[in-house]
């Protein structure tokens, strides 16, 4: 597969940033828990971090888990599973680690 690269300037990148924390931690809907749990996404989230730099801030804005933020996901899953059925109790700890990306807690 051919790498494409992209240039994107700050504010770019710094909307992409916020658009995928959006995702995460403010939306409700349920359908985005696909999204909110991606390995691509968070990979994608992890890139753009590292083009925006201030990598020691970055790193100290995720070193500690809001509860807030926590609960919104849980409470995600959960709703998740009223709609589409229970999650395997492994598969239910995987979900929530990818969520919780890109805090550390």
């Amino acid at each position: 597969m051919k790498i494409e690269k992209i240039e994107l300037d700050r504010s770019e990148v710094n909307a992409l940033i916020k658009a995928i924390l959006y995702l995460k931690f403010e939306c409700e809907d349920t359908d985005s828990l696909l999204y909110c749990s991606s390995p691509i996404i968070n990979s994608s989230l992890s890139k753009l971090l590292a083009m925006y730099g201030y990598e020691d801030e970055w790193g100290k804005v995720f070193s500690v888990l809001p509860e807030a933020n926590k609960k919104i996901a849980i409470n995600k899953i959960k709703r998740s599973e009223s709609e589409e059925g229970v999650l395997d109790e492994k598969i239910k700890k995987e979900v929530l680690e990818q969520y919780l990306f890109p805090y550390r807690d």
